[in-house]
């Protein structure tokens, strides 16, 4: 006859192996191509980091996290936050098409020096008004240092006075 060994009652149980030594899981287990797919449409939009990982469903460290292991995935999130720009700027081209305003108004902002609306004023009247003698004095004063600046400032010249 055969014996089986005695079992002790005071033994633990062994410890479970794990299945592997990684720890928590990338976007909490989310799939990562939607995550991904997601932050992209909104870098697309020219959205914040914050933004993009509310609307992905992660952490902004778990963002943080993966772009720092995937500087390739970093740099396309940079050129997708340049769409809306660009998107503006071919709208400003067509409105260019469109609108004699609307050429004038960009150059005015792209060409300064040639296109920019001066305003240029000109006091040549003498004003009399009854004033008490201090703020007589005060206003002749002002008006002496504003005649002093005037003659140190050096005219603009622009194209268009050439």
């Amino acid at each position: 006859m055969k014996t089986t060994p005695e079992k002790k009652p005071n033994k633990l149980p062994a410890p479970r192996k794990r299945k592997s030594n990684r720890g928590r899981k990338q976007f909490d287990g989310k799939d990562v191509n939607d995550v991904l797919q997601k932050l992209e449409q909104t870098a697309a939009m020219d959205a914040s980091v914050e933004e993009m990982a509310f609307y992905a469903g992660i952490s902004t460290t778990a963002y943080y996290e993966y772009v720092k292991v995937h500087p390739k995935f970093l740099d396309r999130i940079n050129a997708l936050r340049n769409k809306p720009v660009l998107a503006a700027r071919q709208r400003v081209i067509q409105g260019i098409e469109e609108s004699y305003d609307n050429a004038m108004k960009y150059l005015e902002r792209k060409k300064k020096a040639e296109f920019s609306p001066k305003v240029e004023v000109f006091q040549e009247s003498n004003i009399s008004l009854e004033l008490e003698d201090g703020t007589q004095r005060t206003l002749d004063g002002i008006f002496g240092l504003i005649e002093k600046r005037a003659e140190t400032i050096t005219p603009v010249v622009t194209a268009k006075d050439r």
